[in-house]
C-alpha cells in the first residue's frame, strides 16, 4: 500500500460521520425577515392606529427624510447581519460599514433636533417605553435565531447589526403610530435608547449566543 492510499484511508476515517452540508444564500432568509417584519409592523400600525397627522408629515421632506435614512439602515444592516453569519462574512463588511455610517447620520439628525426643541428633557415623564418594547421585541428574538444558524466570527458585530437592524424597524413603526412624533427627544429617550441599552446588555452574550 503506497503512502497516498495510507493518507486516503485516513482521511477517509475521519470524515466518514461527517453529513454533507447545504449551501447557505445569504439573501433567502434575511429577505424573509425583513418581509416578515414589515408584516408585523404593519400589524402594529393597524392595531394602534396611524397618528392623526400621518397624511400631512408624509408630504414633508423632512420626515421623507428620516424614513428613508431609517429604512436605509434596516437594509443594509439586516443584510450585514445575514453576511455576518459566515466565517468569513463573505467578503461583504463594506456593508456594515454603510449601516454605521447612516445610522451616524441619524444621530446626528436626532442631535440636531433635539438642540432645535430646546433639549427638554421632561417629556421623558410624559409616557413610557413598554410600547417600543412591544414592537421591537419580537422581530429581535427571531433575527438571534436566524443568525444563530450560521457561524459567525464576529459575534459583536453581529448582535450590533441585529440591534441595529430591529431599532430601525421599531422606529418606523412608533413614528408612524405616537401621537409625540413632534418631539424627537421623546422618541429618542422611549424608543431608541432603551433598546439599544437593552442590546448591549444581550452584547455581552454575543460570544455564547452566536457560537459555533
Amino acid at each position: 500500500m503506497t503512502k497516498s492510499n495510507n493518507i486516503n484511508d485516513l482521511i477517509g476515517q475521519l470524515s466518514e460521520e461527517l453529513e454533507p452540508m447545504k449551501k447557505r444564500c445569504p439573501y433567502r432568509n434575511i429577505a424573509a425577515w425583513i418581509i416578515l417584519s414589515l408584516v408585523y409592523i404593519g400589524g402594529v400600525i393597524a392595531y394602534y392606529g396611524p397618528k392623526m397627522d400621518l397624511i400631512e408629515s408624509l408630504t414633508t421632506s423632512t420626515f421623507l427624510f428620516e424614513m428613508l435614512l431609517v429604512l436605509g439602515i434596516l437594509g443594509f444592516s439586516a443584510m450585514a447581519s445575514s453576511f455576518l453569519s459566515f466565517p468569513d462574512e463573505r467578503q461583504m463588511g463594506w456593508i456594515r460599514n454603510v449601516a454605521v455610517t447612516l445610522f451616524g447620520v441619524l444621530l446626528l439628525w436626532i442631535f440636531a433636533n433635539i438642540v432645535e426643541e430646546g433639549g427638554d428633557f421632561s417629556v421623558f415623564f410624559l409616557g413610557s417605553c413598554y410600547k417600543g418594547v412591544f414592537v421591537e421585541a419580537i422581530p429581535f428574538v427571531a433575527l438571534i435565531i436566524l443568525t444563530m444558524r450560521g457561524h459567525s466570527t464576529r459575534p459583536y458585530w453581529l448582535m450590533t447589526m441585529n440591534v441595529l437592524a430591529v431599532s430601525a424597524l421599531g422606529w418606523i413603526g412608533l413614528r408612524i403610530t405616537c401621537a409625540m412624533y413632534e418631539s424627537m427627544i421623546y422618541s429618542f429617550l422611549h424608543y431608541l435608547l432603551p433598546f439599544a441599552i437593552l442590546g448591549a446588555a444581550f452584547g455581552f452574550f454575543a460570544r455564547k449566543i452566536f457560537k459555533w
